[in-house]
């Protein structure tokens, strides 16, 4: 039997280096967009509570309900609020600003336009088919 020798090729090296710069540079996009954040989420707090002051206290009263009915979720929850603080808050302005889109659109049934077609032409129609469909 024959032993084979594990090489390393240069194109799995190169492979590697693409890929830890590439996770290095996701990396950095995220937490430059989470230092934006952190600096942004008070006006965004202020700005969904004027929106929507609703979306807030839901969401206070989810984590309030979680902390009452299940303990440990809870306090995990406040714990992740507090550390995720600025994404949390972005999310909550997300939802406050698509709420508000929704709300201000009109909300009703949109009709059709149509034309009444009584029995009588329904059935001249229909003896119409069937005379030319039997030709």
């Amino acid at each position: 039997m024959k032993h084979r020798r594990f090489e390393i090729s240069t194109n799995t090296v190169f492979g590697l280096v693409i890929a830890v710069f590439a996770l290095i540079g996701l990396f950095w996009i995220a937490r430059s967009i989470f230092r934006i954040l952190i600096w942004a989420a008070p006006v965004l707090l202020i700005l969904t509570l004027i929106i929507n002051y609703r979306v807030v206290t839901r969401y206070l009263e989810q984590v309030w309900n979680l902390l009452k009915n299940h303990t440990i979720i809870g306090v995990g929850a406040v714990v992740l609020t507090i550390l995720g603080f600025p994404i949390v808050v972005a999310y909550l302005f997300f939802k406050a600003w698509m709420s508000r889109k929704y709300l201000t659109e009109e909300i009703g049934p949109k009709f059709t336009d149509y034309q009444e077609i009584e029995d009588d032409e329904m059935n001249s129609a229909r003896k119409e088919k069937e005379v030319d469909n039997n030709e």
